[in-house]
């Protein structure tokens, strides 16, 4: 009797355990804890139309001429602060996409004296082809209204290399005559001024790429 009542005891725990094992002892109800869930990770969305700037001189300024400013030129004082580099500049940039809307901005303009000579201008680098005209620089552009100049409408660009080029042309277009020199400063003479502050901004991304000057 003893032993079957053992037998039956050894019968039932086995078939507890295999209960539990087959998940039928699991729990059930509100009382049943859910497995957790990993959070559902969003994807972050890029702006639709990001805005990327190339720029140019933001913490100075690049001087532009033949290195003679005389004492009624317009800021002669920040004029004689900076070194000479050249009467043209190149202030290159990369567009990165097809299709790239671009505007570009001048903040800093100061000692232009004449209208006709000094002008802005965008070229493709590596054909020199012309993307936009010559425009001239305000003269005296440190009393504009505004703080910044804008030259151009908002351009569209293809993919490629560019440059803004900016350029202080020579008025006499001469060389040093046989005794007394033509000018004061015994060359060609072209206006001297200041520019900085050259940004261009696009929809699609764009990004400086290097400054030089002839």
């Amino acid at each position: 009797m003893k032993l079957r009542n053992r037998l039956f005891m050894t019968l039932g725990i086995l078939g507890l355990v295999m209960g539990c094992t087959d998940g039928r002892f699991k729990g059930g109800g509100s009382s049943a804890q859910a497995p957790l869930e990993k959070p559902v990770e969003t994807e972050k969305t890029a702006d639709a139309t990001p805005t990327v700037n190339a720029e140019f001189g933001v913490d100075g300024v690049f001087r532009i001429g033949d290195g003679t400013a005389g004492a009624q030129s317009a800021c002669v004082g920040e004029l004689k602060s900076f070194d000479l580099k050249g009467t043209i500049y190149y202030f290159q940039f990369e567009v990165l996409n097809d299709d790239t809307q671009v505007e570009l901005s001048i903040g800093k303009i100061c000692g232009v004296d004449r209208a006709d000579t000094n002008v802005v201008s965008v070229i493709r680098s590596d054909s020199g082809t012309e993307q936009l005209p010559e425009k001239v620089l305000p003269t005296d552009a440190s009393q504009l209204a505004q703080p910044v100049w804008t030259p151009f409408p908002a351009f569209k660009l293809q993919k490629g290399t560019y440059s803004v080029v900016v350029t202080s042309k020579n008025v006499l277009g001469k060389p040093k005559a046989p005794g007394p020199a033509t000018t004061p400063s015994g060359v060609d003479d072209h206006d001297d001024f200041l520019i900085g502050n050259i940004i261009l901004k696009g929809d699609k991304p764009i990004q400086s790429v290097k400054v030089y000057a002839e």
